[in-house]
């Protein structure tokens, strides 16, 4: 027996990406402000949250890294789904 893996449609691609570029620029800038208001209010509490936030990120950052190379497998094997041309870049 045999198991078939359908792989996710482009458009279904594209917005995982989009979503994922979404996230990584916010926890950036949450990150950025954390650990900047935690030096100057010398909060350890901050620097936890901080920190957190920059775990997230790298987390992000594989997820994108991931469906980024889907994308690109896709887009790579002659763009031959269904007649459609999916030629645009991310």
């Amino acid at each position: 027996m045999s198991v078939t893996v359908a792989s996710p449609a482009p458009n279904v691609l594209r917005r995982v990406v989009h979503i994922q570029v979404l996230a990584i620029v916010w926890m950036s800038v949450e990150a950025i402000v954390a650990l900047a208001t935690a030096w100057t209010a010398r909060s350890p509490a901050l620097v936890g949250f901080g920190g957190d936030s920059a775990i997230e990120m790298l987390s992000a950052i594989v997820v994108l890294w991931r469906f980024r190379s889907m994308w690109q497998t896709l887009m790579d094997s002659g763009n031959s789904c269904g007649g459609k041309d999916f030629s645009q870049r991310v």
